[in-house]
């Protein structure tokens, strides 16, 4: 496995990193403070330069859903697939098959998706910083429904497939460390990594610092290193979720006895 970054962190980073960004500190100083000094075409060698020094490392994040319970232990048996409308069909049809979807609605679910579309298809998405900084508006609803945003988007607020989604698995937060390497190249991970290192060297920014963003391949399950439920107190911390306005525990508990009745 690489080594693994926690971009919240700037003083456990590597001594070469840290040597690159101290190279270019001027250049992304002076990109941040917007005061011309700063050609784009230098912005742009810095921006690429940093780039490639991130390439070998690993960075720490989270990827906020719900899960049955096989699907979490596949997880950490095998890893993380890419999510598209096959995966999703797989998932809907091992629900029926433990009785947790009636085959009319299997239906409806494998009919009504958006697991295709082009900017869901085959991307993992994960927080680089801990979840609970998105707040329960950010992250409540991937823990709240089964099967992803490509399926409860199209649900939630239907009377019939959305009270079930509610009701299939249990919220779930995967923790694990995702190459740099796997992920888009065209995103802002660069320039937040730059404004974590000035921030640390007693440099105001003005610009979010945090990073989200996907990997476009799998997430092998030695990179993943735990699936933390709603229940453990890990996932309430790094969450924030009791102070949500609805809780987790108590949507779970409610929705479970008209899941019986349901299925």
């Amino acid at each position: 496995m690489t080594a693994v970054l926690d971009l919240t962190d700037p003083t456990s980073w590597p001594d070469n990193l840290h040597r690159c960004l101290e190279t270019l500190q001027d250049v992304f100083l002076g990109w941040e403070k917007r005061a011309g000094a700063v050609k784009a075409a230098d912005y742009d060698r810095a921006e690429a330069k940093l780039h490639e020094a991130l390439q070998p490392y690993s960075i720490l994040g989270w990827h906020c859903t719900r899960l049955t319970a096989p699907e979490r232990d596949r997880i950490i048996r095998e890893g993380m697939e890419l999510p598209n409308g096959d995966m999703l069909m797989q998932r809907v049809l091992a629900a029926r098959a433990d009785g947790l979807l009636r085959p009319d609605v299997a239906e409806r679910l494998m009919a009504e998706h958006q697991a295709d579309h082009t900017n869901r298809v085959n991307r993992i998405w994960f927080c680089f910083f801990p979840p609970r900084i998105a707040g329960e508006s950010g992250i409540g609803q991937f823990f709240r429904y089964w099967g992803g945003e490509a399926l409860y988007g199209m649900h939630e607020l239907d009377p019939v497939t959305g009270p079930l989604l509610r009701v299939i698995g249990r919220p779930c937060l995967v923790e694990a460390e995702v190459p740099v390497a796997s992920l888009r190249r065209y995103t802002y991970l660069t320039i937040k990594v730059a404004r974590r290192y000035l921030d640390c060297q007693g440099f105001e920014t003005q610009e979010c610092m945090d990073h989200e963003g996907y990997a476009l391949q799998p997430v092998p399950a030695a990179a993943v290193r735990r699936v933390l439920t709603f229940d453990d107190p890990d996932f309430v911390a790094l969450t924030g979720c009791e102070g949500w306005g609805e809780r987790l525990d108590g949507g779970v508990a409610v929705v479970q006895g008209a899941a019986c009745a349901a299925t």
